[in-house]
């Protein structure tokens, strides 16, 4: 193609009117391209960041054609090429106000118009054909972004089809691509970005990572929640969640956001928090995450185990004793480690009442250290002396290690 087509299509006559009257004079110097691509909304947003996907909610509307960051241009040649078998085209629309050119207060010339290679307005061309739905427009006015035109298609058949550009055309915006932008003649370059179409329903997926955690009860876990748009799906996912088995004390889980809003082919995320208390009973949980969308409705499960905190546990033997005055009496205090505990504990002893000449306790030795899921012991020694008071007393025994204490009882008797 040597020149833009619209440009051969029009009588001389209005050519000259067009190009010496209409069009202002712009000098072209090094040019970065623009982006003619499509939407599935009307008016289109700026180009959206990936190709999107239309589904069956796109025959009801329209492929929608726009550009974005473009040099100046007054008129355009575009040619969009579907499968003939899934999609057929209906017909063009440019005459809407929120058009580039109608938007900037321009006039439009509608130079050809083709589909399927068909005129419906003007001549087809030779790379027109089956699939091909091209037109031709110009205008007296510059724009260098906006809503070109819209397509209307009708589904046909069932599958997949890209919504791209035909190709084989030369002295264009890209080479061997039917997109023209022009500006009084001059050819601007542009990138192209084209679309696919799929006769599938749209859906979402919901998805939860990682699968699995494992922490200690009075703590709390955080997963990511994945939702991602299938076919074109777009609008908004509301999120729940459901903890089981349920018990008290239990789980409790939060969702952040609790609803996201997808577009066509995009993925947005949600942050689970599952927490838990000291009183959190052990063991394995799961919870069910829930995306809802209309009659849509989607879950992915995620698993959480609870352990109870390492920690230790503190006995005597004998729990009593009785000796005479003067005499010694003693116990063996065990240690042995809870949910995996390791460390030193520390032993004190306090003797109520607590007289000047009352019985005193030692320890042999005064701590002790433990491995995980091992034991140790240390002996108590309760001394009395000849002029100790008669009567009972009790021994408190404390393990500490760290913030964590534990203490048992035991009792002494002295007589006579």
């Amino acid at each position: 193609m040597s020149s833009p087509r619209y440009l051969r299509w029009m009588t001389p006559f209005v050519v000259l009117i067009l190009l010496a009257s209409l069009f202002p004079t712009v000098s072209v110097h090094a040019q970065s391209p623009g982006l003619v691509c499509m939407g599935g909304v009307n008016p289109p947003p700026p180009c959206p960041t990936s190709p999107p996907t239309f589904t069956q909610s796109f025959p009801g509307g329209n492929d929608v054609l726009f550009v974005q960051n473009s040099q100046p241009f007054n008129g355009f040649d575009i040619s969009v090429k579907v499968d003939p078998t899934i999609l057929n085209a209906t017909g063009f629309d440019v005459n809407f106000a929120s058009e580039a050119f109608v938007a900037a207060g321009g006039t439009l010339f509608i130079a050809a118009e083709c589909i399927n290679n068909h005129p419906v307005m003007g001549n087809c061309r030779s790379q027109d054909g089956p699939g091909i739905a091209s037109i031709a427009v110009t205008s007296n006015v510059l724009v260098t972004a906006g809503h070109l035109y819209n397509i209307s298609y009708s589904a046909i058949g069932t599958g997949t089809t890209s919504v791209g550009y035909q190709t084989g055309c030369t002295g264009t915006s890209l080479n061997n691509t039917c997109v023209t932008l022009v500006n009084a003649g001059t050819i601007d370059p542009e990138n192209v970005q084209g679309a696919t179409f799929s006769t599938a329903t749209s859906d979402f997926s919901i998805t939860v990572a990682p699968t699995s955690q494992t922490i200690t009860a009075g703590s709390s876990a955080s997963y990511t929640v994945t939702i991602s748009s299938i076919n074109g799906f777009a609008g908004t996912v509301n999120l729940g969640t459901a903890v089981s088995p349920v018990v008290s004390q239990g789980p409790a889980s939060t969702l952040d956001p609790s609803s996201v809003t997808l577009t066509s082919g995009s993925t947005a995320t949600s942050t689970l928090t599952v927490s838990t208390s000291s009183s959190t009973p052990a063991g394995t949980y799961t919870i069910t995450v829930t995306g809802t969308s209309g009659a849509l409705s989607h879950s992915t499960p995620a698993s959480l185990t609870v352990n109870l905190p390492a920690d230790f546990s503190l006995s005597a033997n004998p729990t009593s004793e009785s000796v005479r005055r003067g005499s010694t009496a003693t116990y063996t205090i065990t240690i042995t480690s809870l949910n995996g505990f390791a460390g030193t504990i520390s032993l004190t002893a306090t003797i109520t009442p607590a007289l000047g000449k009352g019985p005193t306790a030692a320890f042999s030795p005064m701590s002790v250290a433990i491995i995980s899921g091992g034991a140790a012991s240390s002996t108590l020694t309760v001394a009395t002396a000849r002029s100790t008071s008669q009567g009972s007393y009790a021994i408190t025994v404390t393990g500490a290690s760290g913030a964590t204490t534990h203490s048992t009882t035991v009792t002494l008797t002295v007589t006579k």
